[in-house]
């Protein structure tokens, strides 16, 4: 069994809000919502930490936030941590820049998508 803990990060009401209607969407839990989330984003902090070169995810204090509590795994909180020290960035900021990957992919295969029909109603 996972060993899991409820943990409360403060998020913008908008990615609270998406959280919200995406999980209904592809019928998930909230908490695994984030969490995949939050795996897909550990490559691209991976990464940086590998390069050296570490992005300054919102340097300032997010505006219009409250806290959002889930459920995560013990293994994935400690990877956060981890991150959290390495790239010395709250772990809320960590998780909303995780979120907001999710957020781009989903905008950029609904581009695609608009791109493939407009090409096929050309023909």
């Amino acid at each position: 069994m996972i060993r899991t803990k409820r943990v409360a990060y403060t998020l913008p009401k908008d990615l609270i809000h998406f959280i919200d209607w995406y999980s209904k969407w592809e019928k998930l839990s909230k908490s695994k919502l984030v969490l995949l989330c939050i795996e897909e984003g550990f490559e691209l902090f991976e990464d940086e930490l590998n390069e050296g070169e570490i992005i300054d995810y919102h340097s300032k204090k997010i505006k219009n936030t409250i806290p959002f509590t889930i459920t995560l795994p013990i293994n994935v909180i400690e990877k956060l941590d981890y991150f959290h020290e390495k790239m010395i960035i709250p772990k809320s900021h960590l998780v909303v820049v995780s979120i907001t990957l999710l957020l781009e992919k989903i905008n950029q295969q609904i581009d695609d998508d608009i791109k493939k029909l407009m090409e096929s109603s050309e023909l």
